[in-house]
């Protein structure tokens, strides 16, 4: 009696990782729990599993090549939020029909999912909390706390309405809006909420430092001078 058997131990060719990742190669807290691979270069209908790795645990997934060898993801995106930061290693091997492996395709990505500290607002803003009409097309904030370079963006809202602006911190990490002041004579009078944040390279934000201030650019209303004056004008 006789039998045919196929022997097929070629292990297929390695794929290709389309590079950056996550546009830039750095994966930060809004990214890392959907990290998208994709590459090409597999066999058309290969199992092609992706590993992303920071050498102590690891997070893998497992799809298959379109009719053109391009393979993705996209649907199934990788969570490395539990990963530790620093450089990760995103590997990707394709297996073909016979269970034959190929070498594996690899990248470095950097996880960065860290937020900053909170900045520190210096205080009293306006020299005593207080906002009138000659000073508010140019309020002054400053402050100090953040790492060299980082944006510091500041907000002051009366719940409704809100001006912005965006600085970079200093070397020693103080920042300041001298030169681009806020104008907030188009916010409520009242009580006004003064919030800072800054952001990292790889685009983490911090929490809010906050403060309030007080807006009163209203004039009081005109005096009336009694007449007549020394009895007869």
């Amino acid at each position: 009696a006789t039998q045919t058997i196929t022997l097929d131990n070629a292990a297929p060719s390695a794929v290709t990782i389309t590079t950056p990742i996550e546009t830039d190669g750095i994966v930060n807290a809004a990214e890392d729990n959907d990290v998208l691979i994709a590459g090409s270069g597999a066999e058309s209908g290969n199992s092609v599993t992706v590993t992303i790795t920071d050498n102590n645990s690891s997070v893998s997934r497992t799809v298959t090549a379109d009719n053109s060898g391009n393979w993705t993801l996209s649907g199934s995106e990788l969570d490395v939020s539990g990963l530790n930061n620093g450089s990760l290693t995103v590997s990707a091997t394709q297996a073909d029909t016979a269970g034959n492996t190929s070498t594996a395709a690899t990248q470095t990505i950097t996880l960065d999912n860290a937020a900053p500290s909170a900045v520190t607002i210096t205080t009293p803003i306006e020299t005593d909390g207080l906002v009138n009409a000659a000073e508010d097309n140019d309020v002054l904030i400053a402050g100090s706390g953040a790492e060299s370079g980082n944006s510091v963006t500041v907000t002051i809202t009366d719940n409704n309405s809100s001006v912005s602006r965006t600085v970079t911190a200093d070397n020693s990490g103080n920042w300041t809006l001298s030169g681009s002041e806020l104008d907030v004579s188009g916010l409520n009078n009242g009580t006004l909420t003064v919030s800072a944040t800054q952001a990292d390279t790889a685009g983490n934000t911090s929490t809010a430092a906050t403060q309030t201030i007080t807006l009163d650019n209203a004039a009081p209303s005109a005096v009336t001078i009694t007449t007549p004056i020394e009895t007869d004008g």
